[in-house]
C-alpha cells in the first residue's frame, strides 16, 4: 500500500466549529479534529453565540453576560471537555449578538485565514426545518466552505469506511479533499461511486479514467487505495442508499447539488434525502463561491 500523501490543492488552516446543541459537540469536535489533523494540524475554533435579550442594547447585554461565561457556555464546555480527553489544542470563543445567524457570520468574517465552517444537524431535515435553520443562511451566505455534519447516533465514531458519490462540480471536488484528509488522518478505506444515466451507450473504460484523472487532480493521495465503483441507475439517490447499505460504511461525504439555491432544501435535493435516509452519518459540503 502506498502511504498516503495530502492533496497540496486543499489548504486547512482554521476550522471554525459554531456549537449549540451539547448532543451534537462532541461528534463535531471528533470530525474537526480528524479533518484537521496533518504536519501542520489546523487551529480549531469553538464558537458560542449567545442572543442578547429582546430590548437590551448588545453593549449592555455583553457587558452583563460575558463576566459570567460560564453559566452561558453549554454545548462549548461538552466541546472543552472532549478537547481536554483527547489532548486536542483548542481555541474557545463567546459572543453575544442580536441573532445567532449574524453572530457567527460576522464572527467568521473576522477570523483570518478561515478555510471551514463546520456545522452540526439533529433530527430530521424536513422543508420546515431546513426553512428556519440557521444553517441554511450559514451555508448560503458565508464566505468560506461550509460542511454540514449530520450524525447518526451520539458520536461519529471510528471511521473505517467511507463513501464519496462523485460528481464534476466544485462541492463534489472538495468532497474528494476532504475524505482525502479523513483517510490520512484515520487510514479509513475510501469508495468513490459514479453513478451513470441508464439512457444512452455508455464507455465504461472511458468513464474509469475520468474518475481516475479526477482522483488524480483533486485528492493524489487517494489514487492508489480508493475503491472505485460505477453503476447504471435510473436515479442518483437511491443508487447512493443502495451502495451505502450494500457493506457498512461510517460516513458519507456529498457535495452541494445545483438546487442548493431553494429554500426547502440544505444542499440539494440528493444530498438532503442522502443524509435524512442514509444508514451512517453523513458530511454535506458546500464549496466558499468564487473558487
Amino acid at each position: 500500500m502506498i502511504p498516503l500523501v495530502p492533496s497540496p490543492g486543499l489548504r486547512l488552516a482554521r476550522i471554525l466549529v459554531p456549537v449549540a446543541n451539547p448532543a451534537t459537540a462532541r461528534g463535531l469536535m471528533q470530525m474537526a479534529s480528524a479533518l484537521g489533523a496533518g504536519r501542520t494540524p489546523a487551529e480549531i475554533v469553538a464558537l458560542k453565540v449567545v442572543t442578547a435579550p429582546r430590548g437590551v442594547a448588545l453593549e449592555e447585554a455583553r457587558r452583563y453576560i460575558l463576566p459570567m461565561r460560564e453559566h452561558y457556555e453549554g454545548a462549548l464546555s461538552q466541546a472543552t471537555a472532549f478537547a481536554g480527553e483527547m489532548g486536542l489544542p483548542l481555541t474557545t470563543e463567546l459572543v453575544v449578538a442580536g441573532e445567532v445567524t449574524a453572530g457567527i457570520l460576522d464572527y467568521a468574517s473576522r477570523l483570518p485565514d478561515l478555510d471551514l465552517i463546520l456545522l452540526g444537524w439533529r433530527g430530521a431535515m424536513s422543508a420546515r426545518r431546513v426553512r428556519r435553520s440557521i444553517n441554511q443562511a450559514i451555508v448560503s451566505r458565508a464566505g468560506t466552505n461550509v460542511a454540514v455534519l449530520r450524525l447518526r447516533g451520539a458520536e461519529l465514531g471510528p471511521l473505517r469506511r467511507i463513501l464519496v458519490p462523485i460528481g464534476w462540480g466544485p462541492h463534489a471536488r472538495l468532497g474528494l479533499r476532504l475524505a482525502e484528509r479523513l483517510a490520512l488522518s484515520t487510514h479509513a478505506q475510501v469508495t468513490a461511486l459514479r453513478v451513470l444515466p441508464m439512457t444512452g451507450e455508455v464507455d465504461w473504460e472511458g468513464e474509469r479514467s475520468r474518475l481516475i484523472k479526477l482522483i488524480e487532480e483533486e485528492a493524489p493521495g487517494l489514487r492508489y487505495d480508493t475503491e472505485l465503483r460505477l453503476t447504471r441507475e435510473p436515479a442518483a439517490m437511491p443508487a447512493i442508499l443502495a451502495e451505502a447499505h450494500r457493506q457498512p460504511y461510517d460516513l458519507i461525504i456529498i457535495g452541494a447539488s445545483d438546487e442548493s439555491w431553494v429554500r426547502t432544501w440544505l444542499f440539494g435535493a440528493i444530498p438532503d434525502q442522502v443524509a435524512e435516509r442514509a444508514p451512517c452519518s453523513v458530511l454535506l459540503v458546500h464549496k466558499r463561491p468564487g473558487t
